[in-house]
């Protein structure tokens, strides 16, 4: 009766740890959209460069990282290299979105940068700076690293050597 007794409550203490886990996970994804670190990513939808139309926000079957950018912006020049080699290398478990600032861009500009550096990934358009203002981006690039339940995991403001942005995104495809 004694090891029965003993059973039980090993039992208990095992079901009541699995559901303290499972509701803590659960408990840890914010519900609330702010752009910034451990906060949904804020929805929006726009047209590409391409004439695509784009949605961004809730949960998604890769990371993303997003990027805003502008081509007269030196550092987006010296960056743009490190977001193409990152979206071939990592095209498995990263999607690579960069919001073009076309309210304070020139289109054609930011076409040749498009073609200058290869870029193959979503180039959305933002001519009203809708979405710089939705994630109060001011200054460029600003980069937003997204896990797949659409949680921002790293913000970056300016450039960070590859290795360090690397190491971010890693970061991000694990959780």
């Amino acid at each position: 009766m004694r090891n029965l007794a003993v059973m039980l409550v090993i039992v208990a203490l095992v079901g009541v740890a699995v559901y303290q886990n499972v509701i803590s996970e659960s408990a840890a994804l914010p519900t609330e959209e702010a752009p910034k670190q451990n906060f949904l990513a804020p929805s929006f939808s726009a047209e590409t460069m391409s004439g695509d139309e784009i949605e961004i926000g809730g949960a998604r079957d890769k990371a993303l990282l997003l990027n805003f950018w502008a081509a007269w912006c030196h550092p987006c020049h010296t960056e743009a290299p490190d977001l193409a080699a990152f979206a071939d290398k990592y095209k498995d478990d990263l999607d690579i979105v960069a919001v073009n600032v076309t309210n304070i861009d020139d289109l054609d500009n930011a076409r040749d940068f498009v073609d200058e550096y290869g870029f193959t990934f979503p180039i959305p358009l933002d001519p009203k700076g809708d979405i710089q203002k939705l994630y109060n981006v001011y200054s460029y690039p600003t980069t937003f690293l997204v896990n797949r339940d659409g949680v921002i995991r790293h913000v970056i403001l300016g450039i960070r050597p590859p290795n360090d942005l690397e190491r971010m995104i890693k970061d991000t495809i694990k959780g």
